[in-house]
């Protein structure tokens, strides 16, 4: 027996028909609720700004405030929260900014601590805040700039042992601590730096002896990232700031900083290149010459002669590689040879220059390798001798290192003996001298007579 369908009462289709509206309707908010969400994600990705106006645009039930430490402040405001936590506001600097909508730049603020019963470096910066401008239509007032915390890093300045190392012989331990030396102002570069960006620079000075050591750290700050970025730290001798010049005559100046201690050259020179970073894709490596840059005996030989501060022995090598080999010539060789060049002008300033002093006459000749030149100035004239006698005993390495990296590259170089073995003489006694230079090869009876007078002009004159 079949039972007939009963059909549905009217009360009933219509409850069917109201579950499903609300069914859509629920589908439709949740999907509304999506594509705002998505949307919303969006605007703060693209205008961090946006943040500022949601709370004026939901019902005041909802009850979600903006967090308050980026909350949207004057600077006079911000300086004021600072002075509050016991700190201080340096100067703010101007920051290049890539958003169209700002009408004031963004800013950089460095945050000091002041040491409390101090007489010197007492103010160090601890902290840089970048400070983005709000846009003029999402300002609380419209009278007035407004700015937001967008980046902030602290701030550790070079060890003591980084700092004083240029003062003191690589062969030894620095004296030094790791204790942090303060930094204590904030400079921006005047010359044409690498764009985008603003590269700036943080500083301090100490007294070590009679030198004033300046020394510091560069940052770079990407606008496109709002990014801050430590990129070298730095000590200077000579109490000079790194400096962007052309160096190797490329499209990008190079960072320059400046090591030299007494007559010896020392410089830095680091290029801008690409890394994959994406908060700043730019990276500062310096210029090498630990390896060279061109295959080949004598290449390495130039670059075995500038490790030992054979500079212009050095660049008449290269010099002549690259006329012979001009279609081969690499960046690289030339950005090896412009480096060797930097410390060559210097060395060759120095040996041309009038001394009053023998013993450094003689010491900025052998420097630039001026063997026989050198020579001549202890062999023509004895007043000298005692003068250089001492700077010869006095030699912690460095003339040395010159004399061996000479006789690897150039055996015949007979007045290089003669000063290796015036080293020897001089640091303990003449038949060690003697010893040492039969040892060598390619010796001539000529250059043993020589060197034999000139090891008795020297015990004469000690």
């Amino acid at each position: 027996m079949t039972v007939p369908k009963s059909n549905p009462t009217p009360t009933h289709r219509w409850k069917q028909t109201l579950f499903s509206l609300g069914a859509i309707a629920a589908l439709a908010g949740g999907l509304s609720l999506v594509a705002g969400g998505a949307w919303l994600g969006i605007q703060l990705i693209v205008n961090p700004d946006a943040i500022l106006w949601l709370p004026h645009i939901l019902p005041e039930w909802t009850e979600i405030p903006v967090d308050n430490a980026s909350a949207p402040k004057t600077l006079d405001k911000i300086q004021n929260d600072i002075l509050q936590q016991g700190l201080m506001a340096g100067k703010a600097m101007s920051l290049p900014s890539n958003r169209g909508t700002a009408t004031d730049p963004d800013v950089l603020l460095p945050v000091i601590a002041r040491r409390s019963a101090c007489s010197v470096s007492c103010d160090r910066i601890i902290e840089l805040r970048v400070y983005q401008t709000v846009a003029e239509e999402f300002r609380p007032t419209s009278d007035r700039s407004y700015y937001y915390l967008a980046n902030r890093i602290p701030v550790t300045g070079p060890a003591e042992s980084f700092v004083i190392a240029p003062l003191f012989n690589t062969n030894s331990t620095s004296p030094g601590s790791t204790r942090p030396l303060p930094l204590t102002a904030v400079k921006a570069f005047n010359q044409s730096t690498p764009a985008p960006g603003l590269w700036f620079n943080l500083i301090g000075d100490r007294m070590e002896g009679d030198a004033r050591v300046a020394y510091g750290q560069v940052y770079h700050y990407n606008p496109n990232r709002s990014h801050l970025s430590l990129m070298v730290q730095w000590t200077s001798t000579v109490g000079k700031s790194p400096t962007w010049e052309q160096f190797t005559g490329g499209a990008t100046a190079e960072l320059q900083i400046d090591r030299t201690v007494g007559l010896e050259p020392h410089f830095e020179v680091y290029q801008v290149q690409p890394r994959n970073f994406l908060l700043n894709p730019i990276q500062l490596t310096s210029i090498s010459i630990a390896e060279p840059a061109i295959d080949g005996r004598t290449y390495k030989n130039a670059l075995l002669l500038a490790r030992n501060g054979l500079w212009s022995p050095a660049l008449e090598i290269l010099e002549t590689l690259k006329r012979e080999n001009e279609s081969n010539w690499t960046p690289q060789a030339q950005a090896q040879l412009d480096f060797i060049a930097l410390h060559a002008r210097m060395t060759r300033s120095n040996a041309d220059s009038s001394w009053s002093n023998p013993s450094q006459a003689a010491l900025a000749t052998l420097i630039d390798g001026r063997w026989e030149a050198a020579l001549q100035l202890f062999e023509e004239n004895p007043a000298n001798r005692p003068a250089i006698a001492t700077m010869l005993s006095s030699d912690t390495g460095r003339l040395w290192n010159r004399v061996d990296a000479e006789l690897r590259v150039n055996l015949y170089n007979d007045a290089a003996k003669a000063w290796g073995a015036l080293l020897i003489s001089a640091q303990q006694d003449r038949v060690k001298a003697m010893e040492w230079v039969q040892e060598q090869p390619n010796n001539s009876s000529w250059a043993n007579q020589r060197i034999m007078k000139l090891l008795a002009q020297l015990e004469a004159a000690r």
